[in-house]
C-alpha cells in the first residue's frame, strides 16, 4: 500500500511530452468551440443587425410571434405594422425574425416569377 501511494505522490512523467500533448488538445478544442459554435452565432448576429438597420417603410416581414405584415411606420426603436386592413401594431424592430422574413421574400419573388413566366406563355399562345 505504502508503495502504492510513493507513485501517486511523484505525479505523471517528467519527460516533458505530456504537457505539451495537454497544450494541443486545448489548444484543438478551443478552436473547435470557435469555429463551430461562437464564429457562426457571431455573423448571424450582425447579419441579422443588418438586416434590421435596412428595413424600409413597405417592405413585408415576419415577427418572432409569427404575425405576418407590412411596415407603415418607424419611430426610435419600434415599428408600426400593418396586419390587416386598418389594424396597425406597434413592435420592437428586435421583434422582427430575420430567417422568417427572408423565406417570405424569396417565395414572394418566386410567385411573381411564376405569374411572369404564365403571362410569357399567354403572350406566346396568342401570337
Amino acid at each position: 500500500m505504502f508503495n502504492y501511494l510513493m507513485i501517486l505522490l511523484q505525479g505523471p512523467p517528467q519527460d516533458g511530452a505530456s504537457g505539451m500533448t495537454i497544450i494541443l488538445f486545448l489548444g484543438a478544442a478551443f478552436a473547435v468551440i470557435y469555429f463551430l459554435m461562437i464564429r457562426p452565432q457571431s455573423k448571424m448576429k450582425k447579419d441579422q443587425n443588418n438586416y434590421l438597420s435596412n428595413l424600409k417603410k413597405g417592405q413585408k416581414i415576419v415577427t418572432i410571434g409569427g404575425i405576418h405584415g407590412t411596415i407603415t411606420g418607424f419611430e426610435k426603436n419600434s415599428i408600426t405594422v400593418l396586419i390587416a386592413p386598418k389594424t396597425h401594431v406597434t413592435i420592437r424592430r428586435s421583434c422582427v425574425s430575420v430567417e422568417m422574413s427572408r423565406d417570405r421574400e424569396s417565395k414572394d419573388h418566386s410567385k411573381e416569377k411564376a405569374t411572369q413566366e404564365k403571362g410569357k406563355d399567354v403572350i406566346k399562345q396568342e401570337a
